[in-house]
């Protein structure tokens, strides 16, 4: 443990000023806050400051999941310039557009500025400004009367964009409380991609693509150059692939609905209907296989399920090589995909040829109904080749030998609530392999089933915005009687809270990063808070240990400390000392000290030293996925005794639940299940493919000048929406450069001003995400639209994620 009393502050006094209204509060406010100004003023320098001497101070940028080391100019207490950090091995000093508007996020003149408590109507946004102490009592106050009826699972958080030990801390929290809600909203192309992990390794943990030494590198559906992690990291490789190295130059493929900026800086772009991006991997591995292009030794070894086999109770299976040798023959395919016979062919013999090579799965790929299988079809083209734990290969995440909290103590209430279901069902016998279910979740707020929720803790989501169909969620909001938000600006779903309880910008808290996707050996970066906060807001980590100190009893036990930064300083304790680029101390403050100042602590000798293990029943890499078996059968087992019917009528009625044609062996394998997209082909011709650009910056893009300055640069387009068509089909509807056009789904429809753009595919409307906000500040607030809103709410149900090219339109001319 951390001994807070070598503190420099004098808690005994602070308290005596800060009165004991919130003892609890007085901490929060008094420990963080004054802690921090004082390492940030002091700490760094043995002598004062002069007026107008600048410092530079380490931090980790939080603009997007790259976690990108920053240095961060400051003079006389205001930050002025942000630059990279060039020890930091992410980034090596250089930044990306979004790390450079970390400014403009710190000064955002919208910022929510003090806890605020709801006085209008859900929407109105109409506040009144309150304390620390009055804010904390009422969330305290409202915990304790729902935990005292014996209901704390009716208590539900849900968050994202959750970076180094904050995850952590929120499930502590629940834990210790009693509620089974953590519902965690992500990317739809990440968690498919994830999950396909776990079916084949036996990990959901990101892993590390030795780009820099591939020879071959498909991407199906990834934005790597827009939206990849490490973006500035992703950036330099890029240049380091396109100048080659002595006789070789890295060939990209870039397999996508749009012609992308990644498409653009590939070698050769593929074009592939939506959905199919996982039929056409098939096909790939069609022709790898039936001409002998794999690697048979790893295969053989490492591999299970590629031949036929027969389980320990002498049933026969069908493995992966019958299915694509039965199925996926490149004239099928063709016909599924609309790619050429041809380029399947060559496709398929240059991936086996140029070893070693990469096969890549991004968003466009698994942001689909049959998202999942899709991803792992793309998955086992590296398999086929062997491509584990070798140069230009896939390495293992690498975790930092953290020191583990103490686990959260559950008394009695605790357990019971635990006990209950969860409102999404993740893992249930509708979602199966999901961790969480956002649009489960909005239909339990709605309905009020399994049980109704008495309160909502929404931690860096907007779920009011992002979900498809946004609106059902601000209407299901309508019945959740107590709704708290820790969002530092007045986002489309905070103006529906209660109360908020505004977070610090990330340039003002302390806090660490996980870098993710992982670099191939274990780091983190460490944030700390480079300027005083400019308002009354504080660290939302903070403010949790505060409340649970609050609640007393058990729940306070779980949180052992004062604050986060505490809590963090715990967790590094374990690798204080350890691994190549860690820094010395005389103590472990001396080297936290160091560490801050560094930026962050990495092992970059890690990677090569450790290999690559599969987590699978089998310890082998799975085609067959035995993992998928296990947990269907099992779920098929406790429905059928529910029901009182047989377990194979109860998996048949759960795959027809979760909207899975295949049956038998082929659903525990990689096989193409076509894509559900709604709407009728002849009245809305068109599929609607929404995008991440650059600028997006996790969402709050569409509030930064900077940013919007840039948001499209392709078109060229910013400020607000645009839809890409091609001129083509543009041409035939009557439709120009510039014009207004209405897009009408089955759902509804808006109007927006059309880019006619020749990397648009005939039967493809293409539009950028982050316009069409309600809230958020001045330049976001009504401006563009929001495509969300006439999207259907479709999913992948396997593991729950949404289907974001699930819905069809039409587009015409705007008349009035």
């Amino acid at each position: 443990m951390i001994d807070d009393e070598k503190l420099a502050i004098n808690r005994r006094t602070f308290l005596k000023i800060a009165g004991a209204t919130a003892a609890g509060y007085a901490v929060m406010r008094g420990l963080p806050a004054v802690e921090a100004a004082t390492q940030v003023v002091n700490e760094a320098a043995e002598t004062p400051l002069l007026p107008g001497e600048p410092r530079w101070l380490s931090t980790v940028c939080l603009q997007c999941d790259a976690g990108c080391g920053l240095r961060v100019k400051v003079v006389d207490g205001k930050a002025v310039k942000v630059d990279g950090n060039k020890l930091f091995p992410t980034n090596h000093g250089g930044t990306c557009p979004k790390g450079q508007a970390a400014l403009q996020v710190l000064y955002d003149p919208d910022r929510i500025r003090t806890p605020l408590r709801r006085t209008g109507e859900r929407g109105e946004g109409k506040w009144e400004s309150i304390t620390w102490p009055q804010a904390l009592e009422i969330a305290a106050q409202r915990l304790k009367a729902i935990r005292d009826q014996g209901q704390p699972h009716t208590l539900a958080f849900m968050g994202a964009r959750y970076r180094g030990h904050m995850h952590n801390l929120v499930k502590q929290f629940l834990n210790a409380y009693g509620s089974p809600n953590d519902i965690v909203l992500s990317g739809a192309g990440a968690d498919t991609a994830l999950k396909a992990y776990y079916l084949s390794q036996g990990s959901e943990d990101p892993l590390a693509f030795d780009l820099v030494n591939a020879n071959y590198v498909i991407f199906f559906g990834a934005a790597w150059a827009e939206a990849w992690r490490p973006t500035v990291e992703v950036a330099r490789l890029y240049g380091v692939l396109r100048q080659g190295r002595p006789g070789i130059r890295t060939k990209i493929v870039q397999v996508d609905t749009r012609l992308s900026m990644s498409a653009a800086k590939s070698d050769q772009q593929v074009y592939v209907k939506p959905g199919t991006d996982g039929a056409l991997a098939l096909g790939l591995a069609h022709v790898i296989v039936r001409d002998g292009l794999y690697d048979e030794d790893f295969v053989s070894k490492q591999g299970f399920g590629f031949e036929d086999w027969e389980d320990g109770s002498g049933r026969k299976h069908t493995g992966f090589k019958t299915v694509v040798l039965r199925d996926c023959s490149p004239a099928s395919v063709a016909r599924i995909t609309g790619v050429s016979e041809a380029d399947i062919v060559r496709l398929a013999r240059e991936f086996a040829r140029y070893q070693p090579s990469l096969a890549l799965g991004g968003r466009g790929c698994g942001g689909h109904t049959n998202g999942l299988y899709n991803q792992w079809a793309v998955h086992c083209l590296n398999a086929l080749m062997g491509n584990f734990n070798k140069p230009g290969g896939i390495q293992e995440r690498r975790l930092p030998p953290f020191a583990a909290w103490p686990e959260a103590r559950k008394d009695a209430v605790a357990a019971a609530g635990l006990g209950q279901p969860r409102l999404d069902g993740a893992g249930g016998a509708g979602f199966p392999l999901a961790t969480s279910v956002g649009r489960a979740f909005t239909e339990s707020l709605k309905s009020g089933s399994p049980y109704k929720v008495n309160a909502l803790f929404l931690y860096y989501v907007n779920p009011a915005y992002s979900q498809l169909e946004a609106q059902a969620f601000a209407d299901a909001l309508k019945n959740v009687p107590f709704i708290v938000s820790f969002s530092p600006f007045r986002d489309d779903t905070t103006l529906h809270a209660d109360l908020v309880l505004p977070d610090s910008t990330f340039l003002e808290r302390w806090d660490d990063d996980i870098i993710s996707p992982t670099p191939g050996y274990p780091m983190f970066g460490l944030r700390q808070p480079v300027v005083e906060p400019l308002y009354d807001t504080a660290n939302t980590g903070d403010v949790i240990i505060t409340l649970s100190h609050m609640m007393g009893g058990s729940v306070s036990e779980s949180f052992p400390w004062k604050s986060y930064r505490r809590a963090v300083q715990e967790a590094v304790t374990g690798v204080a000392g350890k691994g190549q680029g860690s820094p010395q101390g005389n103590n472990f403050d001396d080297y936290w000290n160091k560490l801050v100042e560094q930026g962050g602590w990495w092992d970059e000798g890690t990677a090569a030293s450790v290999a690559f293990k599969f987590s699978t029943p089998s310890g082998k890499f799975e085609f067959y996925s035995q993992t998928m078996k296990g947990k269907l059968e099992s779920l098929a087992q406790k429905e059928a005794g529910a029901r009182g019917t047989a377990p194979d009528r109860a998996l048949d009625s759960m795959l027809s639940g979760m909207k899975i044609k295949a049956r038998g062996d082929e659903i525990y394998l990689p096989h193409y299940e076509e894509p559900r997209i709604s709407g009728d082909e002849k009245d809305y011709p068109f599929y609607l493919n929404t995008y991440k650009p650059m600028m997006l910056a996790q969402g709050r893009g569409a509030n930064t000048p900077f940013l919007l300055e840039s948001y499209g640069a392709h078109v060229p387009g910013r400020w607000t929406s645009w839809v890409e068509m091609n001129p083509e089909t543009a041409h035939e509807l009557g439709i120009k450069e510039g014009a207004q056009a209405w897009v009408e789904s089955p759902l509804g429809k808006f109007k927006v001003r059309v880019k006619l753009y020749p990397g648009a595919m005939p039967e493809v409307i293409n539009m950028p995400v982050g316009f069409g906000h309600k809230g958020w500040g001045r330049w976001a607030k009504d401006s563009g639209v929001n495509p969300n809103t006439v999207m259907v709410s479709d999913m992948d149900y396997l593991v729950g994620t949404p289907a974001w090219g699930a819905t069809r339109v039409k587009i015409y001319k705007a008349t009035d």
